[in-house]
């Protein structure tokens, strides 16, 4: 997940809810943010606790590394978990496609 880390805890009962691991990327570091988007299985982005430039380069990075992605921009909990499950959605097509 890129940004709204006032609300991790709030979240992470959502990703719990789904067996699903929520980490938390920082985008300051250039490099590791990279290397956990490269790693992720899909990415969530918070648009309202995140700069235009870091959103973007979320996307862009989830773009480049063939990532399913999703973004919310209410800190409810509901809209994050309308975000993980289109990603979730997205994600699994995505394999179904691949394996065809």
């Amino acid at each position: 997940m890129v940004g709204d880390s006032v609300y991790t805890e709030n979240l992470r009962r959502v990703t719990d809810a789904y067996d699903a691991t929520l980490t938390e990327v920082d985008s300051i570091d250039r490099e590791r943010f990279e290397a956990m988007v490269e790693s992720a299985d899909m990415l969530i982005i918070a648009l309202h606790y995140v700069s235009h430039r870091d959103s973007n380069l979320a996307v862009d990075l989830a773009k480049a590394h063939g990532l399913t992605y999703a973004t919310f921009n209410q800190h409810a909990k509901i809209p994050f978990e309308i975000a993980l499950r289109t990603a979730a959605q997205r994600y699994e097509a995505a394999q179904v496609n691949a394996e065809e």
